[in-house]
């Protein structure tokens, strides 16, 4: 007598068990088809299922996922067959971490250690321990908005309840932004030390050789992984790196004393000449005719990058202060 085909689709409509429990189910309706299999084959069946599944998970091909995984249960299923809701007298124990904290709503990792002293008492260094505990399973976080919120809570968090979180930064990473944040933007050019603003101006600052302000500004590149603690930023377009504490200082046009103007990418050019930009790039946008000149620095008001960003104008036009 033929064996009866394999069909995968059948298991779309599959109860949902533990693996072995669903290794079983398998075992017995291809059994009950006419195809005698053992358990061995039976799990082999099982991971073509899964295997399949996957793939078409994968590549966007819903009418070939054949089952699925539940993990909150930890349980196998049909694609078609709906997930099991378990109610609170199944998986909540009275007392329990869950029961006391599943259903608080969305707040910051502070707000939560301070609702877990209310509720449980002592420290803050006990509600840490117990936050530990429960983070995993009990405790659901929200990458957009950096909260933290029970896993039996209804209500998902809102850009209001979103929480800025400032970079910790390391001592020796805060010390790099004091002493080297405040570095004029310049050209970095490892071939030719020489000619490489950034190495020059450690070397002046620090009164070092050439090739050890090169290592300490290359240690400075990579005290960190995230950009936002590094004492310096590069601009994409002109490739210059300054001090991300660099101050653009902006005088009156009367108060200029020397002025030299640059192409998109930071070469000499002529005033006049179309390929002369004034560096507005790396001045955040500032198209004023002092971009990149000799200044009366003296009773100047500062003006940092932020606040020079998107104004337009001449020199005439755009006074300081």
């Amino acid at each position: 007598m033929r064996k009866p085909p394999f069909v995968p689709k059948l298991y779309r409509n599959a109860p949902r068990r533990t693996k072995d429990g669903f290794v079983q189910h398998i075992h017995e309706k291809e059994n009950a088809r006419g195809n005698q299999i053992s358990m061995v084959q039976a799990d082999e069946i099982f991971r073509i299922l899964m295997q399949q599944s996957y793939t078409a998970k994968r590549y966007g091909r819903p009418d070939e996922i054949w089952i699925s995984h539940d993990s909150r249960s930890g349980e196998w299923g049909g694609y078609e067959t709906p997930f099991k809701v378990y109610g609170i007298s199944q998986r909540i124990k009275k007392g329990s971490y869950r029961d006391k904290l599943g259903k608080l709503p969305p707040m910051s990792r502070l707000d939560m250690l301070d609702a877990i002293v209310s509720i449980y008492g002592g420290s803050i260094g006990r509600a840490e321990q117990i936050f530990n505990v429960i983070k995993q399973g009990i405790l659901i976080f929200d990458k957009e908005t950096n909260t933290w919120r029970g896993c039996d809570c209804t209500d998902l968090p809102t850009l209001d309840d979103a929480v800025v979180i400032e970079p910790r930064r390391t001592t020796k990473q805060e010390e790099y932004r004091a002493r080297y944040g405040t570095m004029p933007p310049g050209r970095h050019k490892w071939k030719d030390l020489t000619k490489s603003d950034p190495v020059k101006w450690i070397a002046e600052l620090d009164g070092v050789p050439l090739e050890e302000a090169l290592k300490r500004y290359d240690r400075h590149w990579h005290c960190s992984r995230d950009k936002s603690k590094i004492p310096y930023v590069q601009d994409p377009e002109t490739k210059l790196v300054r001090g991300v504490n660099y101050i653009v200082q902006v005088a009156p046009a009367d108060r200029i004393l020397e002025q030299r103007w640059f192409d998109r990418k930071g070469r000499p050019a002529e005033a006049g000449d179309d390929s002369a930009d004034d560096l507005q790039y790396w001045l955040g946008g500032v198209n004023v005719t002092v971009a990149y000149c000799k200044l009366d620095l003296l009773n100047m008001p500062d003006r940092t990058m932020e606040e020079s960003r998107g104004r337009t104008g001449d020199a005439e036009s755009y006074q300081a202060g």
